[in-house]
């Protein structure tokens, strides 16, 4: 139960946290609306918070089942939000925006890899 009340407050924080993080970068870099850049930076975040998370369980040891379900499960697995990349994505493919579309899709993959692994460096220099 005590697992299940974690994922579910780290759930709720997360969704706040992405709701105002994609808010505040809507509102401090008005890109063109075909390009979902908000949903970007906010999984590319979760990326390298991710990547820290994974290295500091590298390097200093398992990080305990409860903080884990806290942070990894509830917290990131709300702020990121892999639906609303496929749904934006999806749109752009119906609208025939091909290189928004490819674009869109090269980046979150590319930029979420190089953000997961500069997290775990990052934990790797500060822990290993």
């Amino acid at each position: 139960m005590r697992q299940l009340l974690l994922v579910g407050l780290g759930g709720f924080l997360g969704a706040l946290a992405r709701y105002g993080l994609m808010g505040a970068i809507y509102a401090l870099f008005p890109f063109p609306p075909r390009f979902p850049v908000a949903t970007l930076l906010v999984n590319l975040l979760g990326s390298f918070l991710l990547g820290i998370i994974t290295g500091i369980g590298e390097f200093r040891g398992a990080i305990d089942a409860s903080v884990r379900a806290f942070l990894v499960i509830g917290f990131l697995g709300s702020m990121t939000t892999y639906s609303t990349f496929i749904g934006e994505s999806f749109a752009l493919l119906r609208l025939g925006e091909w290189v928004m579309l490819g674009l869109n899709l090269a980046t979150h993959f590319t930029l979420g890899f190089i953000a997961f692994w500069l997290g775990l460096l990052m934990s790797q220099t500060l822990w290993g």
